[in-house]
């Protein structure tokens, strides 16, 4: 049985530092191979499917090579050895076959398209890979020499995820004003509390994080707005504002009932 992509390349952190080595250095016309990417959405919303294309490009066709390739894939966060919690769909290649490897212990999706011997290998080659794009992730693509280590021959696909912004807390507080997807610009955000008697409303602004949580090193905590009565609005000065996900939070207080919280965290672009 042949072992995945993910135990022949070793751990993801190695092949993350050959892949980021590999891509600063450009294609040479004497590499034996060389990969081109593209992809068929940047950015995606979370859960679409993005198709990742690469070229193939045989530069010695027909040449006297018994040296034997696989091309893999391996998803990971960008610039990280972290995995990513996108499952391939479907593998396909214009020559060769190709198999999704199962996820291993540590949660990495991998694929591998087994190509045969060097001399085999059509000039051109394209391989297409479906993926649930539930994170942003790069797809490191390599050629696999003789089944085993990656030759420093690279490709990279790249795409970013944008998240609908996710409410918590108490549905007795209505938000109005957040777009569906990413925000850009300034927000204005309503907040109506739903039969209640309410005396104070106080809004609290918090971030920016990445899309895993990581603070950024100016991250924030602040009150930015607060009122008397039921309803409350909220001026979000995203213009003057770093990209990255925040949270807004809402708390309600009244005399002799509860204090009533609804949050949202949204990002912004």
């Amino acid at each position: 049985m042949r072992s995945t992509m993910r135990s022949r390349f070793g751990w993801a952190a190695l092949i993350a530092s050959t892949a980021l080595i590999a891509l600063a250095a450009p294609a040479s016309a004497a590499d034996p191979f060389t990969i081109a990417s593209a992809v068929s959405g940047d950015p995606v919303m979370h859960g679409e499917t993005v198709t990742d294309t690469f070229t193939l490009t045989n530069n010695t066709p027909g040449c006297d090579c018994d040296t034997t390739y696989d091309f893999g894939m391996l998803l990971l966060r960008s610039k990280s050895d972290a995995a990513v919690a996108n499952p391939f769909v479907s593998v396909t290649s214009s020559y060769g076959s190709c198999t999704i490897d199962p996820v291993d212990s540590h949660g990495y999706h991998s694929a591998t398209c087994h190509l045969g011997a060097h001399r085999d290998i059509p000039q051109t080659v394209q391989i297409a890979a479906e993926i649930q794009a539930n994170e942003s992730m790069d797809n490191y693509a390599s050629l696999l020499q003789d089944g085993s280590y990656p030759i420093g021959i690279v490709g990279n696909a790249l795409t970013h995820v944008i998240y609908p912004p996710a409410f918590t807390g108490s549905e007795k507080i209505r938000l109005k004003g957040l777009p569906a997807g990413c925000a850009t610009g300034d927000l204005t955000i309503k907040a109506h509390v739903k039969g209640a008697d309410v005396g104070h409303i106080v809004a609290t602004l918090g971030g920016p994080r990445d899309e895993w949580g990581a603070r950024h090193a100016d991250s924030f905590s602040k009150k930015i707005a607060h009122g008397e009565g039921s309803t409350l609005k909220a001026k979000v000065q995203g213009s003057k504002l770093e990209a990255g996900f925040y949270n807004l939070a809402f708390v309600a207080t009244s005399k002799g009932h509860p204090s009533l919280r609804r949050a949202v965290t949204f990002q912004l672009c």
